[in-house]
């Protein structure tokens, strides 16, 4: 029987059920995963079956290649992040128990252009050690310096979309960017896991929303090991030492290791989100 081009699209509903079905299907069929951001870490960031994070921006969808495989499997969608009508007339709706009967009845698709571009243009970025910080070295670094178990909450908008976009997951469910605008949910997710016992860093603009103050203040009255850091889109005050990247990395590794509550003010910039969109076009997130 000839086999047809496909790519699985997954979305947070795999999490945590479907999540070895999914994995086992990669691996067994070669077909690559694109996750929604509301499945960041379901894959490495650096394995082969990972073909990137799409339901960010407009174009992600076309530059992933959906639109060129025969088949789109989608499983586990939000539609709040990703609806399954945006990802063509060859998108079915697939249970997470019907995965595996796809088989032996796909092949891999060729490989789309998103992963490559964004790399592209995100690797000088990455690499800089610019002050204020570039929001790729932001959110890589924030990866690097979370403990296991930790988890990075993010205010959707433009903070949340350098995380969803540039930090690169190694573990499952170490970041949420909410699908919806409201700042209170992404601050209540990080009051729940740090409550939890959880290492917790909590990333917003500057000024912080009310719902990220408040939380912000709780930490403080019961010690809940919640990290907030403030990305600031403006230059340090007059006299005040520049906050280098290899500077904040300690600072985050020393906040997150002592346990308690902290704030930290990181000026970043994020004017640099004009590269994003240059590759994928205007946000569509939220």
């Amino acid at each position: 029987m000839a086999t047809r081009s496909a790519v699985v699209v997954a979305g947070p509903r795999v999490v945590p059920g479907g999540v070895a079905a999914v994995r086992a299907f990669a691996a067994a069929t070669g077909v690559g995963v694109l996750n929604t951001y509301g499945a960041k870490g379901l894959f490495r960031w650096d394995d082969p079956a990972h073909l990137g994070t799409i339901g960010l921006q407009a174009r992600d969808v076309e530059l992933a290649g959906v639109l060129d495989a025969e088949v789109v499997l989608a499983v586990g969608l939000d539609k709040r992040e990703l609806g399954v009508e945006a990802l063509g007339p060859r998108a079915r709706v697939v249970e997470l128990g019907e995965l595996a009967a796809w088989g032996g009845r796909v092949h891999p698709m060729a490989p789309g252009r998103l992963y490559g571009e964004l790399r592209a243009a995100l690797l000088p970025l990455y690499d800089s050690d610019q002050v204020p910080l570039t929001p790729a070295a932001a959110a890589a670094d924030l990866g690097t310096c979370l403990p296991p178990g930790g988890l990075v909450c993010a205010v959707p908008g433009t903070v949340g979309l350098w995380i969803a976009r540039a930090l690169p997951t190694t573990e499952l469910g170490s970041v949420h960017v909410p699908p919806d605008a409201d700042p209170a949910i992404a601050a209540g997710a990080a009051e729940r896991a740090a409550a939890g016992g959880r290492p917790v860093v909590l990333v917003s603009p500057t000024p912080p929303p009310a719902p990220v103050t408040g939380v912000l203040a709780l930490a403080r009255a019961t010690g809940l090991p919640v990290v907030v850091e403030l990305w600031s889109a403006a230059e340090p005050a007059p006299g005040a030492p520049p906050v280098s990247r290899e500077g904040r990395r300690a600072t985050l590794t020393a906040c997150l290791a002592s346990g308690g509550p902290h704030q930290v003010e990181t000026p970043v910039d994020l004017g640099l989100t004009s590269v994003l969109e240059a590759v994928a076009g205007p946000v569509t997130a939220w």
